[in-house]
């Protein structure tokens, strides 16, 4: 974690299309993250989650999300 500031969250449990991940974290979470899907096949299923923000504002997403899922 030290060397990153980007998280890739596993979404394949979710069991839901590439669309619907990006559209639930989007419509019903309010948080804007990049789909997997955009950087090639091997993330799709997968969000990615930018870390390099304020404290308060990733707790808030990060709660938002929790909610939804």
């Amino acid at each position: 974690m030290e060397g990153t500031y980007l998280a890739w969250l596993n979404c394949k449990q979710l069991n839901l299309s590439c669309e619907s991940i990006e559209r639930l974290f989007l419509k019903k979470a309010g948080v804007w993250l990049h789909k997997g899907s955009t950087f090639g096949v091997g993330g799709e299923g997968y969000m990615r989650l930018n870390l390099a923000c304020p404290q308060k504002v990733l707790i808030k997403a990060i709660k938002q999300i929790k909610q939804v899922i």
